[in-house]
This record gives C-alpha cells, structure tokens and sequence, in this order.
C-alpha cells in the first residue's frame, strides 16, 4: 500500500543517514 511505501522509505532513509 501507499502508507507502507513511505514507512519503508522513511526507515531506509534513517538506516542511510
């Protein structure tokens, strides 16, 4: 879903960071 797309983007964005 929608909703998941962005958890997942925003938890690889913070693993990235």
């Amino acid at each position: 879903s929608f909703g998941a797309q962005l958890l997942a983007n925003a938890q690889a964005a913070a693993a990235t960071k």
